[in-house]
């Protein structure tokens, strides 16, 4: 357990020697986000719950530097140097997520200047439900908010390519350590908008043959039966209709984005849904966070009418971040049907609040210069 604690005894270190003042709002929110966490750690503790991912992380042997999920595999395997058993390396890399949980909200605070701290610690609640499990999600979002920061108003030039390598160099460690694909995706979305649609546009045409169908479904199922691959994941999803068709991946694009709906995710939560293996505390955080997202889009939707001028301003300025989640989510909607995790949904999130702070800035700022 102690060594779960350090990164906590540092980030609680480096407080105290900066002496870094914070608004009382952003102690109540960190608050609240331990509150999160420790109602969702208790609950998976009291219930004996660990996911599979969980333990994956916990008994997979080390693998290539550069390989998926490296980093997080090292610090399972350093915990577990300390750990007696696979269950306590899980119990004691959730303590550990509780600093990477806490490094989060104290970089969003930062950056995020137009919400409350409270506000942005409540919309955040899913980040501390995540951060309750041996994931290595709230550190790729880490990685990830850190590189978009300094990257999203940068323009195409290979200089500015390197610029933001060189500004967002903590992040990029972190995602390329964690998730190469993720980290493709952001580099790639600093190419020009003609060469990125042409890109998609050429991956569209080749899923229609019969060979990029066949790639597709086997992406991360090489060696297995390609028909019954097909059939189990589609049947896992509840579709009918598997082809990447233009159709079927603006649907799942759709579904990636805006499902499942809060009022879906309440429902669930008030009948007690037997079949959601993570307890109502998780799902209560994942209603917060549903209700969260919506919240922004209809405010991006809001700032669209209300001030079409000063948010078409700022979408251009910020046409990294719409090039990255336009990639991002066809990625996972082709990959994945649209279905994927609530925790990978998390990055669409960063991404609207970053836009929706961004244009309440410019308001901001025209009110003042008015």
């Amino acid at each position: 357990m102690l060594i779960a604690l350090s990164p906590l005894g540092l980030i609680l270190a480096w407080l105290l020697i900066s002496k870094r003042q914070f608004p009382v709002e952003v102690y109540l929110g960190l608050l609240w986000l331990i509150a999160v966490w420790t109602a969702c750690y208790t609950s998976h503790e009291v219930r004996g719950f660990f996911a599979k991912d969980e333990l994956y992380f916990a008994e997979q042997e080390m693998v290539g530097l550069l390989s998926n999920r490296f980093l997080w595999l090292f610090i399972n395997h350093v915990v577990g140097m300390f750990s007696l058993t696979t269950e306590q390396v899980v119990l004691n890399m959730r303590v550990f997520n509780l600093s990477v949980l806490i490094l989060i909200y104290l970089y969003a605070v930062s950056t995020i200047r137009t919400l409350s701290p409270l506000l942005l610690a409540v919309m955040m609640s899913y980040f501390a439900a995540v951060a309750a499990l041996n994931l290595r999600d709230p550190a790729i979002l880490l990685g990830t908010w850190i590189f978009l920061n300094g990257r999203a108003t940068l323009g195409h030039s290979i200089a500015d390519q390197i610029t933001a390598l060189k500004a967002g160099r903590w992040g990029v460690v972190l995602v390329i350590l964690l998730r190469p694909l993720q980290f493709a995706q952001l580099f790639i979305s600093g190419f020009r908008l003609v060469y990125l649609a042409g890109i998609l546009a050429l991956a569209l045409i080749v899923l229609q043959t019969s060979f990029g169908t066949r790639y597709f479904y086997n992406f991360a199922y090489f060696l297995n039966n390609f028909e019954t691959v097909v059939a189990e994941k589609a049947e896992d999803k509840g579709l009918t209709s598997t082809q990447p068709t233009p159709r079927n991946i603006a649907f799942w694009t759709a579904r990636f984005a805006f499902a499942p709906s809060p009022t879906s995710i309440a429902q669930r939560l008030l009948a007690a849904d037997p079949n959601y293996s993570y307890g109502r505390v998780d799902l209560a955080a994942r209603a917060i966070n549903r209700v969260a997202l919506y919240g922004c889009f209809l405010a991006l939707l809001f700032y669209g009418v209300r001030y079409r001028q000063i948010t078409l301003q700022v979408l251009r300025r910020n046409a990294f971040i719409l090039k990255f989640a336009l990639l991002f989510s066809l990625t996972y909607a082709i990959f994945n049907f649209g279905a994927s995790h609530e925790r990978i949904k998390l990055n669409v999130l960063i991404l609207v609040l970053m836009l929706v702070d961004r244009i309440r800035i410019a308001l901001r700022d025209q009110e003042n210069n008015s």
